[in-house]
């Protein structure tokens, strides 16, 4: 859809403008004011006049449709936004549960750097519920970098959820190794990794949601934010072999992580 631009309505104005003297103003000082002779030349130039008024009504009645609409759009961003604090606390506990399970596995390793199988003390994580719908909201209703940011952090959520469900469905079954993908040490500590990212973005989510910050920066994390919140989580990077060499490029690779915007397919 064409969205007109201010730039646009400038252009409109000045037309309108130069219309105005022209058809309207004009004719009185070049007619000595003489109502006869100006009736003539707004006759003769009639069709014009109609259509420039025509025209013109239409330009205020779109640009007051588009006031209206962002007046709605403001609200519905503001009802988001204020249910987006329950919503991130929510996706915490998520992740914190998504870390527990992980460690778990990471200490089930075996000296072939196999996961071993075998019933899990802690259950994959349930996803909380109604969190996509204002994520929704968000995407639809925020600023650029926010329909950015939440864009990207939704479609990371999703990934993650699907591995956990996978790791944990292959380590339960009864040919795991045989049939299944093994499970290696490696795929633990990316997954350590991964959910840190996700759960950092979260966190940096925090100030906008509780309007202390009117935005965010897609290109914002640092690795002090990244090692911050695996420590919260009682990963210790110091004390488990090789996470530490995965973290700078985990973090330079979110600050990259790019979303489809609107004007990648308007542009196709």
């Amino acid at each position: 859809m064409w969205i007109p631009k201010a730039w646009h309505y400038g252009v409109a104005t000045v037309v309108f403008l130069l219309w105005f003297v022209s058809a309207v103003v004009a004719p009185w000082f070049l007619n000595g004011f003489d109502w006869m002779a100006v009736q003539e030349v707004w006759e003769r130039w009639q069709t014009l006049n109609a259509g420039m008024v025509a025209l013109t009504a239409g330009v205020v009645a779109f640009a007051g449709s588009q006031f209206w609409e962002w007046r709605s759009s403001l609200r519905r961003q503001i009802a988001a936004r204020a249910y987006m604090p329950f919503v991130l606390s929510e996706l915490q506990t998520y992740t914190a549960q998504g870390f527990e399970l992980l460690l778990e596995l990471l200490d089930r390793t075996g000296p072939n750097d196999r996961v071993e199988p075998g019933p899990l003390r802690q259950s994959p994580p349930e996803l909380p519920e109604g969190f996509k719908n204002s994520f929704q909201e968000i995407i639809e209703y925020g600023t650029p970098n926010i329909r950015q940011y939440v864009s990207v952090l939704l479609s990371e959520i999703q990934i993650m959820h699907s591995r956990l469900q996978a790791l944990t469905s292959s380590l339960d079954r009864p040919d795991y190794g045989r049939r299944t993908l093994l499970v290696l040490r490696i795929n633990m500590l990316d997954y350590i990794r991964y959910l840190g990212v996700i759960s950092t973005r979260v966190d940096l989510l925090y100030a906008y949601a509780r309007y202390e910050a009117n935005d965010v920066d897609p290109e914002g994390m640092l690795l002090e934010n990244l090692h911050n919140t695996l420590s919260v989580h009682n990963v210790d990077v110091t004390q488990i072999e090789g996470l530490a060499e995965m973290l700078p490029p985990a973090v330079e690779r979110a600050n990259r992580s790019r979303a489809a915007s609107m004007d990648d397919f308007l542009n196709q």
